[in-house]
């Protein structure tokens, strides 16, 4: 971060997000070609999730409904 030290003692938790927020970000370093630093093939997305099942039950007998 190229803010001063004495930044972080006097300025408000939202100036502080904001001036991070407002700092350039790196440049990523480019990838190597060598199969031995080359990551794993990414797992395929998996399918649609299923139906959740309800979390409510409903209990009745001859008077009441719980």
């Amino acid at each position: 971060m190229s803010t001063t030290p004495s930044l972080a003692k006097h300025a408000s938790v939202n100036q502080l997000r904001t001036a991070i927020k407002l700092e350039p970000r790196p440049t990523p370093e480019p990838e190597s070609e060598s199969e031995f630093d080359a990551e794993p093939d990414p797992k395929p997305e998996p399918g649609p999730r299923p139906e959740p099942q309800p979390s409510v039950s409903k209990t009745t007998d001859d008077e009441h409904t719980y």
